[in-house]
C-alpha cells in the first residue's frame, strides 16, 4: 500500500509539473471551492442560503435580507472550521481527537451545549419505515495509521491557507 501511495505521489508531481497555474488562478479556484464546500455542506443540513448568498456572506461579511441569522452564522462557522482543516492538512501530522472535537465546536458554535464534546444522551432520527436509536460512544483508543491524514493538494500550495 505504501508503494502504491508513493507511486501516486510521484505521478501527481509529474502531472503538476506539466500543468502549472499562476498562483492568482489557483487562489481564485480555491476560493470558489471553499465557498462551494460551505454552501453544499450547509445545504444538506437545510440551510436556506443560495450559493451566491453564501459567497456574499463569506467574502463580504454581509447579511442577506429575509434569511435567518442562524443560516449566516452556520456559513461563517463552517468556513472557519474548513480553514482549520486546511491548516491541519499542511502540517502533515495526524489529526488528534481533541482537534476533531474543536472542529465540532467551531461548526456548531459555542452556544450549542453539544458542541466540542461527545453526546451523553441517546440521539434518534427517523428513516423511511424505521426508527433507529444511536448511542455514540467515546472511542477507548483513538485509531492511528502509519500515514497521517493529509490533503496533498493543499500541502502543495501552502500559500492558499487562510484565503
Amino acid at each position: 500500500m505504501d508503494e502504491l501511495l508513493r507511486q501516486i505521489d510521484e505521478l501527481k508531481a509529474e502531472l503538476d509539473s506539466l500543468r502549472t497555474l499562476r498562483s492568482d488562478s489557483i487562489r481564485s479556484l480555491m476560493t470558489a471551492l471553499d465557498v462551494e464546500i460551505v454552501y453544499s455542506s450547509n445545504a444538506i443540513e437545510g440551510n436556506s442560503l443560495t450559493l451566491r448568498e453564501t459567497q456574499l456572506v463569506l467574502e463580504q461579511g454581509i447579511t442577506v435580507s429575509g434569511k435567518p441569522l442562524k443560516d449566516h452564522i452556520e456559513a461563517v462557522n463552517l468556513s472557519h472550521a474548513w480553514n482549520s482543516v486546511k491548516e491541519m492538512a499542511i502540517r502533515s501530522t495526524a489529526i488528534t481527537e481533541r482537534e476533531l472535537l474543536d472542529l465540532h465546536l467551531m461548526v456548531l458554535g459555542r452556544d450549542d451545549p453539544h458542541a466540542g464534546h461527545y453526546r451523553s444522551v441517546p440521539f434518534s432520527f427517523e428513516e423511511p419505515r424505521m426508527c433507529r436509536r444511536m448511542q455514540p460512544k467515546c472511542p477507548h483508543s483513538w485509531p492511528t495509521c502509519s500515514r497521517p491524514i493529509t490533503a496533498p493538494f493543499i500541502r502543495s500550495y501552502p500559500q492558499l491557507v487562510g484565503t
